[in-house]
This record gives C-alpha cells, sequence and structure tokens, in this order.
C-alpha cells in the first residue's frame, strides 16, 4: 500500500555515534539517507528534558505553551505531589486534529511519551516499545483493538534494565541487556511492517528506541573499539530496520528521519543536594542566611543534568530580584577550591519560554556543564567543601544536537537549517 510520509524516530540516537556507525561500516543504508537526503540539525537547550521534546512535536507547541517540563507534573488534587505529565494535558491538541491534516489517515504507532489521541482518520498507539513508559498498564491505543492486536501477536517488551540504570553491568549483564534491545526491535519492525502494509496512510510515524535505551546504560563502552562494541550490533539491527520500512512505504514515500536530541557523558550532583541546602541553611553570608530561613525554594524532579528550583509561593512575586540571589549561591559552585561554575548560564522559564503553561515550569533552571561527571565533593565560594557518596547514575544522558533526514519537500520547510520540533511534525504532515 502507498504511504505519502514515513516518520521514523531514532529515539535518542546521537548524531556523532551514528556517524561513526556508518564510517564503521555498521549503518550503510543510514549512510546512504544522509547522502542522498537533506540534513539538518535539531538544536539542543541544555535544559530541556526529552519528554519536553516529545511534547513539543505532539502538540506543536513550545515548552512555555505545553508546560511539560520532565516525566512527573504538579498533581493539583494534592499538594506537593507529581503525576505523570501527561495527565493534565487533555486541554491540548495534538497537531494531527489540526484543521489541515484531520481528513488524513494518519498512524502514531508507538512514538515515544505520548497522551493517547486518535486521528479522526488512523490509529495511536503508544508505551508499547518505547524508551520510559507512562504509567504500568503497558500498550494502549486509540481504537483499544489495536493495543490488545499488538500485544497478542507480537509480544509483551522483553525485560529492561532502564528503570534501574544506577549499576555497573558485567559483560555477561550487558550481552543478556543488548540481546533483549534487539529482540525488542525486532518486534517493533515486524508490528510496524504489518500495519504499514495494511492500507494507504497519508502519514505513518513511528520509532525505535533501543539506542536510547543502550547509551543511558552503556554510554562509556562506545569510547572503545567501536567495531567490538554493542553499538555496532545495534546499528547494524536498526539500519536493516530503517531500509525495511522506507523499502515497504514504497519509493514515492516522503521520509523524515529524525533524533531529538544528542547523548554526552552523564554530569550530575544530584547526590549532593541535600547536604548542599544544609550547608546553604547553616553557613552562608548574613544577607544569604536570612533568605535560606525564609525557605523560597525547594528542588524538583528534573534530569540528572539539571537542577531545578520552584520558589515559595510567598517569593514568587519577588522573583525577578530573587533569582538573582539564588543564581549567585547556585554559580559559586564549583568541583575545586578556585575551579569554575559546574552550571551553565541559569534558566528562567517565565522570561525564557512564554506561554500559558509556564506556570507548570520550574521558576529556575541550572544545567550543568557536560563532561563534569559525578564528582565525589563541591566547593562553595566562601563556605567550604561539600562532599557525599558518588552514586552510580546512567551512564549516558542527553546532551548536544539532534538530527533530521529529510525528503525535500519537508525539507522545504526549514529552508534556514535548523529544525524546531515543534514545526517538524506539520512539515511532516503537510506532505
Amino acid at each position: 500500500m502507498p504511504t505519502r510520509s514515513l516518520v521514523i524516530a531514532l529515539d535518542g540516537v546521537d548524531h556523532g555515534l551514528c556517524r561513526r556507525a556508518q564510517e564503521s561500516g555498521a549503518a550503510p543504508y543510514l549512510k546512504t539517507l544522509s547522502e542522498r537526503l537533506t540534513t539538518r540539525t535539531v538544536p539542543y537547550r541544555s535544559s530541556t528534558s526529552d519528554d519536553a521534546m516529545w511534547a513539543n512535536f505532539q502538540y506543536g507547541a513550545t515548552l512555555g505553551e505545553h508546560g511539560r517540563y520532565f516525566w512527573k507534573r504538579d498533581n493539583p488534587t494534592k499538594k506537593g505531589d507529581f503525576q505523570y505529565c501527561t495527565a493534565g494535558e487533555e486541554s491540548l491538541q495534538p497537531v494531527w486534529l489540526e484543521e489541515p491534516f484531520r481528513e488524513k489517515n494518519i498512524a502514531v504507532f508507538d512514538l515515544p511519551k505520548m497522551r493517547v489521541v486518535r486521528p479522526v482518520k488512523g490509529i495511536h498507539l503508544a508505551n508499547w516499545l518505547v524508551h520510559g513508559r507512562y504509567g504500568l498498564e503497558g500498550a494502549t491505543s486509540e481504537p483499544p483493538e489495536i493495543a490488545v492486536h499488538v500485544r497478542n501477536r507480537f509480544g509483551e517488551p522483553p525485560p529492561s534494565i532502564c528503570g534501574d540504570p544506577a549499576k555497573e553491568l558485567s559483560p555477561e549483564q550487558i550481552e543478556r541487556f543488548v540481546g533483549y534491545l534487539l529482540q525488542s526491535m525486532d518486534m517493533k519492525l515486524s508490528a510496524a511492517v504489518t500495519y504499514l502494509q495494511r492500507e494507504s496512510w497519508d502519514c505513518f510515524m513511528t520509532s525505535f528506541k533501543e539506542l536510547h535505551c543502550a547509551s543511558h546504560a552503556l554510554w562509556d563502552i562506545q569510547d572503545q573499539d567501536f567495531a567490538q562494541s554493542p553499538f555496532f550490533r545495534l546499528f547494524q539491527a536498526l539500519d536493516k530496520s530503517v531500509k525495511k520500512l522506507v523499502e515497504t512505504a514504497g519509493e514515492d514515500a516522503e521520509l523524515c528521519i529524525f533524533s531529538p536530541s544528542g547523548m554526552d557523558s552523564n554530569s550530575t550532583v544530584t547526590h549532593l543536594l541535600d547536604k548542599l541546602l544544609q550547608k546553604l541553611g547553616e553557613e552562608t553570608t548574613t544577607g544569604l542566611q536570612r533568605l535560606m530561613r525564609g525557605r523560597p525554594y525547594t528542588l524538583m524532579p528534573y534530569n540528572e543534568n539539571s537542577v531545578a528550583i520552584r520558589l515559595a509561593p510567598r517569593w514568587r512575586e519577588k522573583a525577578d530580584s530573587l533569582w538573582p540571589e539564588v543564581a549567585k549561591i547556585m554559580s559559586g559552585l564549583t568541583t575545586g577550591e578556585d575551579g569554575e561554575s559546574i552550571f551553565e548560564e541559569p534558566l528562567i522559564p517565565g522570561r525564557d519560554w512564554k506561554g500559558e503553561a509556564a506556570a507548570h515550569l520550574p521558576d529556575m533552571i541550572f544545567p550543568l556543564k557536560p563532561g563534569l561527571g559525578r564528582p565525589e565533593t563541591l566547593h562553595l565560594r566562601g563556605i567550604g567543601k561539600i562532599a557525599g557518596e558518588r552514586r552510580a547514575y546512567r551512564q549516558g544522558n542527553h546532551f548536544g544536537d539532534g538530527f533530521c533526514y529529510l525528503g525535500e519537500k519537508i525539507a522545504a520547510h526549514f529552508p534556514g537549517g535548523n529544525v524546531k520540533l515543534e514545526e517538524l511534525s506539520r512539515a511532516a504532515l503537510s506532505v
């Protein structure tokens, strides 16, 4: 059956790693696509979680417009509680329900971190073989029989360590993990081909999550002999899967192959934050002691590579004058007595991301610099050392730019070069 446009998300695939796979011979078809199609960059803000990126794509909206900053969001019915971020998004409209696309036959076949909203004509499967399923119920869909059929025919997700990546894996555990990822990729390919062949689609969208999982858990391994690493085999399987889907869609299908963000070695000071707050409350200068006694902020759940802060309600009206003081505290954190700040330039979402949903965001976000690692000690200028046991965290995390390989008609929507995710979904659907 002919397909007008085919969207394949290579979720969490780092562009540099992808080029390395192409150069090593692990991904010859992706190399061909990179040469035949137009390559575009998806710029990355170091404070942006991949949860926010997928909301950008689904709703065609910016962070300030949709308000999803992490996989948890405030629970309006219980103070201080959080819920899966798709809860509370019922008022947001996915791009495929917008007027220009409502009459198109669209398959949203298991894209990551999506609230299930069926296209007027088409299907929507979610939470099957994706990184970071929202909830414990497993695959869901509209219409419901799609998820039932997929789970019965193609199976439940293989075991995953993505929920517990904080331990060092033995060679045997790595091999088992990679085997499950290869199994997952094969399952997704078989199911996607089956549904791609069922009927003519105006747009068919699907994703592969396996390099995302591997990059979080095994990033340090990619620095070794690439041809002998698990990444070589995973890229081989991904390359064959992309080729099979493109061939199934037909030679006239307009292509959009993309990754929302890159990866790099994980940086985090999460394990030191409790001691940091305690230290600030005890030993800051007179002015900052007064600030801390008011308990002006709390730490928000967020990605390891950033620190997110929510101001107490009575301080929010004073945010413009308060945030420089908090920024002064945080910018004083260094890895050595005379070192540079561990943070990039702090971000104020209410200032940097405009929109009606900006109130859902943390009031301040302090992105960590890449390459920091997971230090056991930090220094705070004028106060001293903050020490804590270095816990194991994910080896890799989201840093750097994502990328797209785009067909001519989709690439024409981005003459300036860079691709915004909130514009990419509309471009793919407009073919």
